[in-house]
């Protein structure tokens, strides 16, 4: 999905709660470089990542020409919704241009459980579901990203351009 569209030098934003997609900067054998995204946060980080600079990053990457990612898997749970709410709002705000978000583990931004959870979650679901849902007149392309799809709330599945939804196996996920 997202090697593609960095091939053809489209922009491309990941939301990686896992640590995982620092990955991009690797060929396809591990060993040659692979793509140019900046890295903010985790451990592969090229730069820090902290929720009080959500919103100038939204700014920066949605008015340029660049693609990164966005490592949350060292924040705790507050500092990953109030990092998660202010990007998205921002973005939504600022984008100029077609970029694809990728957002993975989807059920963690906009969980099924939504505002009954409390606390900063229910800013965080809205914020999500208006990326979603009103993202394309913005120019964003959205990829959610979840193993859970039943965890993932109906106002963001059913809006999403896209959704892989992988190892479902329990009855309600495959529902």
């Amino acid at each position: 999905i997202v090697e593609p569209v960095l091939r053809a030098k489209g922009r491309v934003l990941v939301i990686d709660p896992t640590g995982a997609w620092w990955g991009l900067r690797l060929g396809a054998d591990g060993k040659r470089a692979g793509f140019q995204v900046y890295i903010f946060g985790g451990d592969h980080g090229d730069y820090p990542l902290a929720a009080k600079n959500a919103e100038v990053l939204a700014e920066a990457f949605g008015t340029s020409s660049d693609s990164a990612v966005f490592d949350t898997s060292l924040m705790t749970v507050n500092e990953r919704c109030s990092f998660f709410t202010a990007f998205a709002s921002a973005l939504m705000r600022k984008n100029r241009g077609p970029v694809n978000v990728v957002i993975d583990e989807a059920h963690l931004f906009m969980p099924q459980a939504g505002a009954s959870v409390g606390g900063q979650v229910p800013a965080m679901l809205h914020a999500g579901n208006n990326l979603v849902s009103l993202g394309r007149s913005k120019g964003l392309r959205i990829t959610m990203i979840t193993q859970r799809p039943a965890k993932l709330h109906k106002d963001s599945l059913t809006q999403a351009q896209s959704m892989i939804a992988m190892r479902v196996l329990s009855p309600q996920d495959r529902k």
